[in-house]
C-alpha cells in the first residue's frame, strides 16, 4: 500500500510539472498567429504594424490596437530586406541573438524526459527496495536436530549419523554432534538402555559444549548398585 501511495503521488507530479513545463514553453507561441511574409510586409506598409522582434528567420510582433489576435508570426528569407521597411515605416524592432535559443529550447524540450527517467529511477528503486524485505536469508546453517541413533556397549555405532561416539571410561560415552545448531535452539538428548539382555540400567546425560561450539552430551550408565556399567542404548536429540 505506501509502495502504490509513493507511486500514484510520483506520477501526479510528473504530471503537472510537464503540463507546467508545456504552460511556460508553448503557450506564448500557441497564442501567435502566423501569417505570410507577403502580408507581414503588408501590414507594415498600410502602418498596422506597432512593434517587432527579429530573431534569425523567425519575426513575431504585434498589431497596433492590441486585442487577443494582436500577436503574430512570420518567416522570412531575408530579414535584412526587411528591416529598412520597418525603419522607413517607423516600426519598433529588436534583434534577438539566436545563438543560445537552440540549446535553450533543448534543455526545456528534455525537461519532461529526464523527469520520466527521475520517475522510473525512483520506481525501480521502491520496487527493489519491496523485493528485499520479502527475501528470507537463514542466518544460520540449516537445523541438523533432531539426531538420533543406536550405540554399541563399546562405543561403536550401530546405526545413525550426524554424530560421533567415544567411549572415555566404563558406563562413560560422550556423543559430539557434527554440526553445530542454531543460537536460538537448545538441543536436549534422551537416552534409554537398547537390548533385553543384561542388568538393570540407569542413564544419566550430562549436557556439554565442545571446543567447535557444537552440542555435546556425556551420557553415563550405571547399574542397580551405581557401578558403571558399558551398555548398548539408543538417544535421539531435539532441539528446545
Amino acid at each position: 500500500m505506501r509502495y502504490l501511495r509513493s507511486l500514484i503521488i510520483i506520477s501526479v507530479v510528473f504530471v503537472v510539472v510537464v503540463v507546467l513545463v508545456d504552460r511556460l514553453i508553448y503557450n506564448d507561441k500557441s497564442q501567435e498567429r502566423e501569417i505570410s511574409y507577403s502580408a507581414f510586409l503588408h501590414d507594415v506598409d498600410q502602418g498596422k504594424i506597432e512593434a517587432v522582434t527579429i530573431s534569425g528567420s523567425t519575426i513575431t510582433g504585434t498589431f497596433k490596437g492590441g486585442g487577443p489576435n494582436a500577436q503574430f508570426l512570420t518567416d522570412a528569407p531575408n530579414q535584412s530586406s526587411a528591416i529598412p521597411e520597418l525603419v522607413r515605416h517607423g516600426v519598433r524592432y529588436s534583434v534577438r541573438n539566436e545563438s543560445r535559443a537552440p540549446w535553450l529550447a533543448l534543455i526545456f524540450n528534455l525537461v519532461p524526459f529526464l523527469l520520466l527517467a527521475l520517475l522510473l529511477m525512483v520506481i525501480f528503486r521502491l520496487r527493489a527496495t519491496q523485493a528485499k524485505r520479502h527475501v528470507l536469508v537463514p542466518e544460520q546453517p540449516l537445523n541438523p536436530i533432531p539426531v538420533g541413533g543406536y550405540v554399541n556397549a563399546d562405543g561403536t555405532v550401530a546405526a545413525g549419523g550426524g554424530f560421533t561416539v567415544s567411549h572415555d571410561a566404563p558406563g562413560t560415552f560422550t556423543i559430539d554432534l557434527t554440526r553445530s545448531s542454531p543460537s536460538n535452539t537448545v538441543p536436549v538428548l534422551a537416552a534409554t538402555p537398547w537390548g533385553s539382555d543384561g542388568p538393570a540400567a540407569f542413564i544419566t546425560v550430562e549436557p556439554q559444549q565442545s571446543a567447535a561450539r557444537n552440542a555435546r552430551f556425556i551420557v553415563r550408565i550405571n547399574d542397580e548398585s551405581g557401578l558403571p556399567l558399558d551398555r548398548a542404548f539408543t538417544f535421539l536429540i531435539v532441539s528446545s
